[in-house]
């Protein structure tokens, strides 16, 4: 098990004879070995989208992924399923196995991963593969699967997956199925005000998509909740982080939500005669990842994006606004992404919104100046301040 083997006709004599293939299809034909665990999962269950979470929830958090990325078994699934541990191709080829024992129609889909290049456009080749997926039919609507990191939920393949077209694999035709995931998005919401000379408040943000899984993920890593703030704690030199709260840390169909009680590292002395602010607290783009003159390859964002910021800052009393930033917009070509900035001022604040949207996932290299002079243009703007004076008596 797990030796390459060379298929090298077209798609449909790959899926074939990988299909037919001991080590491969025939693995995923039956899971009679799990048959009184799948019967267990799915008891009092009619619809299809109740039974595959349950047996995807039952992979992803009993069969552990030893970290190795592979489209082949090293082992039968019998034995990943009954030791509880296998590579990648182990992991969701059992998933595949249970969901087809359940009586939902699950495919293999092979693939590429980012880190090893891109599957060929031009010819058929197997070789250019070193990764498989599930995808299962729910209730009509094809739905992807890995079950290999708890964190993930359904129908959320990793970043490293998304990297062009993957093969769907049937014995009867071949489709091509375009590697992307839902939008990913954040909303923070900042509201401050001026205490005995010291900018406090609180940071409420909520994230959903790779987001809300890069989050968990982080958190699992640092060993605890407690751990994780005290390293972005130590970590922050502008804001100084003082009590913080996680929601739906271990619900990972719910959005994060992340809220922080803060105080800003504030230059001004008390009761100056100027106070300088910048408005954009949390994910301020402060230098651009795109220093290079010119590029050869496309830039590759892996998933489009949303980010939201709200701030609301109170006026301190006795100072009033001598210089507020002008709101602006800016857009790439063809509705490829956009940045809103928009700040007002009212009877006793300061309302600011910006929106920065990435809504198409490759650049092309002639598209790489544009979106290097879009990203100036969003930094000139995030580092612009308001400015408070002291009114006179």
């Amino acid at each position: 098990m797990g030796k390459y083997k060379s298929y090298t006709n077209s798609w449909n004599d790959i899926a074939r004879d990988l299909l037919n293939d001991a080590d491969f299809g025939n693995q995923i034909k039956s899971a009679n070995f799990a048959k009184d665990e799948i019967a267990s999962l799915i008891a009092g269950k009619t619809d299809e989208k109740q039974k595959m979470l349950a047996i995807y929830n039952y992979v992803q958090h009993n069969i552990k992924w030893d970290g190795i990325k592979r489209y082949m078994p090293s082992q039968s699934l019998r034995k990943a399923f009954n030791d509880k541990n296998g590579n990648s191709a182990e992991v969701n080829l059992l998933l595949i196995a249970m969901l087809n024992e359940a009586g939902i129609e699950a495919n293999p889909v092979i693939l590429s991963t980012r880190n090893n290049g891109i599957v060929s456009p031009v010819h058929a080749s197997l070789s250019d593969c070193n990764y498989v997926i599930a995808s299962a039919l729910v209730n009509g609507e094809p739905v992807l699967l890995d079950a290999t990191e708890p964190n993930r939920q359904a129908g959320l393949i990793p970043f490293r997956c998304l990297n062009g077209q993957g093969r769907l694999l049937k014995e009867d035709n071949v489709e091509e199925v375009a590697l992307t995931n839902i939008k990913s998005s954040s909303f923070t919401m900042a509201s401050i005000e001026l205490k005995d000379g010291k900018f406090t408040g609180n940071i409420v943000s909520k994230e959903t998509g790779l987001d809300a899984f890069d989050f968990r993920e982080s958190v699992k890593d640092a060993g605890g909740q407690k751990e994780y703030f005290d390293k972005i704690k130590n970590k922050s030199t502008d804001i100084q982080y003082n009590d913080y709260s996680y929601t739906n840390l271990d619900s990972i169909y719910l959005p994060i939500e992340k809220k922080y009680q803060v105080s800003l590292q504030n230059e001004s002395e008390p009761d100056a005669e100027i106070i300088y602010f910048n408005p954009v607290l949390v994910d301020r783009i402060t230098k651009n990842p795109f220093t290079s003159p010119t590029r050869e390859y496309p830039v590759d964002y892996g998933v489009t994006s949303s980010q939201t910021y709200l701030l609301n800052l109170i006026i301190p009393e006795g100072y009033q606004v001598e210089e507020l930033p002008q709101s602006k917009a800016f857009a790439l070509p063809e509705k490829s992404g956009s940045f809103i900035y928009k700040i007002v001022q009212n009877e006793n604040g300061i309302s600011l919104s910006t929106r920065l949207n990435i809504d198409k996932t490759v650049f092309l290299p002639t598209e790489y100046q544009t979106l290097q002079e879009f990203c100036n243009l969003i930094i000139g703007k995030e580092s612009e301040q308001i400015v408070l004076k002291k009114i006179s008596n």
